[in-house]
């Protein structure tokens, strides 16, 4: 275990006295630690949610941020320092976040509104589909279509495009083409089935969004936001922060630190749930 560890360990009880940056710092020198602490934040979710201890988050690589020279402005007061040029996030400020977006969700759920999840990042994006999944909910996997939610009209009658291909296709109905046409209509329903397969039930616009990469993915808060719909995010150090209404200051490139992030959120989700 490295220094910086068993310093982010101690930090629920420990005081920053000042941020270190790479340009000061001695490798591996000490990194001062944090006062924040998240025992009144984290007690205002459900007893049923157990929100991870600092080792915990330590072991699934939840801490770890971008090289210094990625980081956005915006991340520094989630920052504690640097190691070896990379920002080490407060866990901290990360599990205080984590509370209130957990606590926020549990609220949309209750208030019998979807979700949609968003993840397009290769080695993610088939754990936030089996998330989604698993709880009901929605999910856009592949690149975001401009108009998703500011133009849901549009939307909405191409996915009934897709779900009238796919009833034709179940019943028999496609046998009147001729085989080649067949071949050019089973592509087209593939092709849209990648692009609006997450989404083809929704009959509503969501209560919120939850993105798991918004720097990939900042045309989804941006129409979120101009329609009113609340906005969750996994915020790692060259995110910006002040585009999402509950930020998650977090590691979102490996699929432990998501994992664990997204089984906290299923849990919320199923826990309260109306059946």
């Amino acid at each position: 275990m490295t220094g910086i560890e068993r310093v982010l360990i101690d930090m629920e009880n420990s005081k920053i006295d000042s941020k270190i940056d790479p340009k000061d710092e001695e490798q591996d020198k000490t990194i001062p630690t944090s006062s924040t602490s998240s025992t009144s934040t984290a007690s205002s979710v459900s007893e049923s949610i157990n929100l991870p201890d600092i080792e915990e988050m330590l072991k699934s690589g939840l801490h770890f941020g971008h090289s210094h020279t990625k980081v956005n402005p915006k991340m520094k007061d989630y920052i504690l320092g640097y190691q070896q040029g990379i920002s080490i996030l407060d866990l901290t400020k990360t599990r205080d976040c984590l509370a209130k977006a957990l606590t926020d969700i549990e609220r949309v759920v209750k208030n019998n509104q979807k979700i949609l999840f968003v993840g397009t990042s290769p080695i993610i994006k088939d754990l936030v589909k089996e998330i989604a999944i698993k709880t009901n909910m929605f999910y856009v996997t592949e690149r975001w279509i401009g108009g998703t939610l500011t133009n849901f009209k549009v939307i909405s009658k191409r996915i009934k495009h897709l779900l009238d291909l796919e009833e034709e296709k179940r019943t028999g109905d496609l046998k009147k083409y001729t085989k080649k046409e067949r071949v050019v209509i089973d592509k087209k329903i593939e092709k849209m089935e990648q692009k609006f397969g997450g989404i083809k039930n929704i009959k509503e616009l969501p209560g919120l969004i939850i993105v798991i990469d918004p720097k990939e993915n900042i045309l989804a808060l941006q129409e979120a936001k101009k329609i009113g719909i609340l906005t969750a995010a996994i915020c790692d150090t060259n995110a910006n922060p002040d585009l999402v209404d509950f930020s998650i200051p977090a590691n979102n490139r490996t699929i432990s630190s998501v994992k664990m992030i997204l089984n906290l959120i299923e849990k919320t989700i199923s826990n309260n749930i109306t059946i």
